[in-house]
């Protein structure tokens, strides 16, 4: 007796997978009955197909899963980007990111531009520009923007935001309803198979665009990942879009990461990669049109998401290993030790390392050893110094506020967790200069804590502080 299930739960099998790994001709009977057993995790997307179809996901152990762990990788990533303290450091990461996000649309639009000026356009720093290059200066434009916006923790100005970046993608004053597409794009809009479109007819548009945004604004009960993909299919299925599908399609994906709690570090995921010439999900976006399960579609999505979110991981790991060496291997700036290059001696087994673990526990241990040479005391005025929570304890902390509040956000948790001893007062640029973002989203965050009855808020002089609340 074949096991079924294994075709939902070990992997999530098209009928011409199951019909090729039993090697049978006809697999009616037992197709029905894999299709039964999802039924069984079945959840109804409140959208519709071209043909009026309603779309479902199958939300089975094997999809919830990857969810689950792509969830994870996400979340790791918005805490490491956060926590990174130099802000000099930060920014020469997320430009290298970005830098490498741009080359990508670049190369889909054919546009000959080297990495040294993606890299100015990325920084503002390139004045004058070809004509060819106009568009990379706008859409990097746009994501420096993203990167400076507050997150709203919602999507209620979403179609706000699509048109201010049509507009700006397109140069042009266009009205509101005018953004979308006024004819065909594509010669043929259907292809040999019958009910697979390529594209959808013009006057069907708006209204199913329309659909879309309602339901990015009023689901709360989709994960907000699920929301991504839907949102990536639909702007691939429907190409609503006369010019700049993709980069639009990618603009939006950043949007909602970011009023999803996950801040600014949303910008850098390249959303690019999963949307402009992705064939992979292009063969799953016609497996949805053949079947209206959507899980076909996000079950490649959150693969790709995935990849790319690991390479973010890796990235960050990798410059946070390069800036540790690099601090242990800066001289000092005297002349004693300037001109002297026999001074300095390189480490090439350090030099060779690049676990921040690996390369932290060698320096410690070093440090320890030269403590040892010399042992004093030392004794301050006041010895009863409120010092807080150890960096242990900050982050049970911050692990728990997360987990037990879902109003407050990842950055917000970060913060209390680091400023919640009795006693001491907080301002707007304390979270400003900790979290390393805008002063409006500062303030608002601040704000947003004092709502949750973390703080009490209290004017003095030309500001507020900000006081933590005793809790139980």
């Amino acid at each position: 007796m074949t096991d079924l299930g294994k075709f939902t739960n070990e992997m999530y099998a098209t009928k011409k997978q199951v019909r090729e790994a039993l090697n049978l001709a006809m697999i009616d009977s037992l197709w029905n009955q894999i299709l039964s057993y999802r039924s069984n995790f079945a959840q109804t997307i409140p959208l519709t197909t071209i043909n009026g179809d309603k779309l479902f996901l199958c939300c089975c152990p094997f999809i919830n899963k990857k969810l689950s762990e792509v969830t994870k990788k996400i979340n790791k990533f918005s805490v490491k980007y956060l926590k990174m303290s130099n802000s000099i450091a930060k920014n020469e990461f997320k430009n290298n990111i970005l830098t490498r996000n741009l080359k990508i649309v670049s190369k889909s639009l054919m546009i000959d531009a080297s990495d040294d000026l993606l890299k100015r356009i990325v920084t503002s720093q390139q004045t004058s520009i070809d004509p060819s290059c106009i568009f990379l200066q706008e859409y990097s434009f746009l994501i420096n923007n993203l990167s400076n916006s507050v997150s709203e923790s919602n999507l209620d100005n979403l179609t706000n935001y699509l048109y201010d970046v049509c507009k700006s993608l397109n140069n042009s004053t266009i009205e509101n309803d005018s953004i979308f597409k006024k004819q065909m794009l594509l010669n043929n809009s259907r292809n040999a198979y019958d009910g697979i479109y390529e594209e959808c007819p013009v006057s069907m548009v708006p209204s199913l665009m329309k659909n879309l945004f309602e339901f990015l604004e009023k689901n709360d009960d989709f994960d907000f990942i699920v929301k991504l993909a839907v949102t990536s299919f639909y702007i691939q299925y429907l190409k609503p879009f006369s010019l700049y599908g993709e980069e639009i399609a990618s603009l939006l994906l950043k949007y909602i990461t970011l009023n999803s709690d996950i801040e600014n570090g949303a910008v850098l995921i390249c959303f690019e990669n999963l949307l402009i010439n992705n064939q992979i999900l292009t063969n799953a976006s016609f497996e949805v049109q053949r079947t209206i399960d959507f899980t076909y579609y996000f079950d490649k999505f959150l693969d790709q998401l995935g990849n790319e979110l690991q390479f973010l991981l890796d990235e960050i790991v990798k410059f946070e290993a390069k800036e540790i060496k690099e601090e242990y291997y800066q001289t000092e700036d005297n002349d004693d030790v300037k001109n002297n290059d026999d001074n300095f001696d390189v480490d090439e087994n350090l030099a060779k390392m690049n676990n921040i673990d690996e390369i932290s526990d060698v320096l410690k241990k070093r440090k320890i050893a030269e403590n040892n040479v010399l042992n004093y005391s030392q004794q301050i005025a006041l010895t009863n110094v409120s010092s807080g929570l150890s960096e242990e304890e900050a982050l049970k902390l911050e692990r728990h506020l997360v987990e037990s509040n879902p109003n407050i956000s990842q950055s917000q948790a970060y913060f209390y967790a680091n400023h919640c001893t009795l006693g001491m007062h907080y301002t707007i640029k304390s979270y400003k200069d900790f979290i390393g973002c805008a002063y409006e989203t500062a303030r608002s965050s601040m704000d947003k804590l004092v709502a949750e009855g973390y703080y009490s808020k209290e004017p003095y002089k030309n500001k507020f502080l900000y006081m933590p609340i005793k809790r139980k």
